[in-house]
């Protein structure tokens, strides 16, 4: 036990250190939302503490000024949950796998013939059907390695380049039919012509063509065979069809017939692919109804170059992540904020006030002298108008009592004279009961 710990000691490093830059601005929020929470419970430090219980609304059977517990457990355990998160990001490892340094290379470029004989009955439903699921299956075992499909009759077509992405030529195998086609017939030779270049086009020192055909195979071919093979490259053959044939039938009804009445029947010529297929190096295979033939045809693809075999042999090392491992306390911890009322409190948390505070944009270029100063002045200033106002107050309360004293109530007039508390203000009161006086 005690040397697994050190050997894990001796190797523990972190993929990605870079996270580690997130573990100050946690601890900074968590700091921010403590003392956030604090500025609600600031009598603390405004009033002395035998005051406090007398003054402040507590919980029954607490007291006022302990902490809140629970903000400092829910604290803790999204600062811990936030500490998981940004380790896990950060990808702890401490153990080694084994990885091939190279990948396979191999390119295989699939000729699929489209012409009219493909559609012979001699395989259910017709030849053509079966030929698309075997491709299918070929594509689908077929783990690494750049693929290309080429159809042909009279011209061959690129329907897919060299890709990796098996599926997209899965996907278009279905629509593929003799009728779309501009001319039939079935060039061989210039469908061997463009499959090597394609490979040729992407860089590939070696590669396969597989070619499915039910055709016979004419001279021209075998010499376009051959010359492939002196480019590095092979061909393969997966024959379709027996050596019975079958009618061709035709999409307005009956069977195809050749210009002097008679039935079309092609059948396969297994000898004559089978010349074309060691002309260019490569295996012949005829289509079974297992798996046979599609083993035969992904061993030869498996072993293009012994050079690549034993290069593929050489292992490199990567390090195996064990971050995803602290996911689980990490989730752990996630669920308990999922408890009834858990994310509402924190909401409420977060949204706690803060106390405003009035700020003028002169005091932001005063010192505390100034301040003072000129806090001072606009008191002294305050009282003055404050006096002032209350005068005239007193005059409008004198005026309205001498309107009083014209109904006849003059000693009220002297009351109210006192009652505005100045003298101006009795001055006043008086001037106004001479005029009364004088008008009667």
């Amino acid at each position: 036990m005690k040397e697994l710990l050190l050997t894990i000691w001796a190797n523990f490093h972190l993929l990605r250190p870079h996270w580690l830059w997130l573990l100050p601005l946690l601890v900074l929020a968590v700091w921010w939302w403590k003392k956030r929470v604090s500025v609600a419970s600031n009598w603390q430090t405004l009033c002395d503490p035998q005051l406090l219980p007398h003054i402040l609304i507590s919980n029954q059977n607490d007291n006022a000024t302990e902490p809140d517990h629970s903000q400092s457990w829910l604290r803790g355990l999204i600062l811990t949950g936030g500490i998981l998160a940004i380790v896990a990001l950060a990808g702890p490892t401490w153990q080694r796998q084994p990885q091939p340094l190279f990948k396979q290379q191999s390119a295989l470029v699939i000729l699929l013939d489209l012409s009219q004989s493909m559609l012979a009955t001699d395989l259910k439903p017709n030849r053509l059907v079966q030929a698309r699921l075997k491709v299918t299956d070929l594509l689908r075992q077929r783990k690494e390695g750049q693929t290309a499909l080429i159809v042909f009759a009279a011209e061959p077509f690129t329907v897919v380049p060299l890709t990796d992405d098996s599926k997209t030529i899965i996907a278009l195998l279905a629509s593929l039919d003799p009728t779309m086609m501009p001319a039939q017939g079935s060039d061989l030779t210039q469908a061997i012509a463009l499959g090597e270049q394609l490979l040729k086009q992407a860089s590939q020192p070696h590669g396969t063509l597989l070619l499915i055909t039910d055709e016979d195979t004419p001279q021209r071919a075998l010499k376009a065979a051959s010359a492939l093979q002196n480019n590095g490259y092979k061909l393969s053959v997966l024959g379709i069809g027996t050596t019975d044939g079958a009618p061709i039938p035709q999409p307005q009804g009956g069977f195809i017939k050749d210009r002097s009445g008679q039935m079309v029947l092609p059948r396969l010529e297994s000898n004559r692919l089978l010349e074309l297929a060691q002309a260019g190096g490569g295996h012949y295979h005829q289509l079974a109804i297992d798996d046979s033939d599609l083993n035969a045809v992904l061993k030869d693809l498996d072993h293009p170059d012994p050079l690549q075999d034993e290069a593929n042999q050489r292992l490199g090392e990567q390090w195996r992540e064990e971050g995803p491992w602290l996911l689980w306390p990490l989730a752990f911890i996630a669920a308990l904020a999922f408890r009834r009322g858990w994310l509402l409190i924190l909401c409420l948390v977060l949204l706690v006030p803060q106390p405003a505070q009035a700020l003028e944009w002169d005091q932001l270029w005063l010192n505390a002298r100034s301040t003072r100063s000129t806090r001072s002045t606009r008191s002294t200033r305050s009282t003055r108008s404050t006096g002032s106002t209350g005068s005239t107050g007193s005059t409008g309360s004198t005026g309205s009592t001498g309107a009083t004293g014209a109904t006849g109530s003059t000693g009220s007039t002297g009351a109210t004279g006192a009652t505005g508390a100045t003298g101006s203000t009795g001055a006043t009161g008086a001037t106004g009961a001479d005029q009364l006086n004088r008008h009667r």
